[in-house]
């Protein structure tokens, strides 16, 4: 699923203001965490989702440019 850059960003800057710094903070964030995030919308949690998914597997730049992370062709 490829989010749109605006949005990821927005969620991204939820993340960071919410106490969650780098990727191993990001990666250990649970389900329940992330709901509990001030302003956080379900689709903005799926977002999330997709942001970790990335971290996990190296595609962090694709994410924040609205790529699709399990898509991703190394360009």
């Amino acid at each position: 699923m490829a989010v749109e850059k605006k949005a990821a960003q927005k969620v991204l800057n939820k993340v960071i203001d919410a106490g969650y710094r780098d990727e191993k903070a990001v990666m250990g964030m649970s389900t329940q965490n992330m709901i509990d995030l001030p302003g956080i919308s379900i689709p903005e949690v799926g977002m999330i989702l997709e942001l970790q998914k990335a971290i996990k597997t190296n595609h962090v730049i694709s994410y924040l440019a609205g790529e699709d992370v399990g898509a991703t062709d190394g360009k």
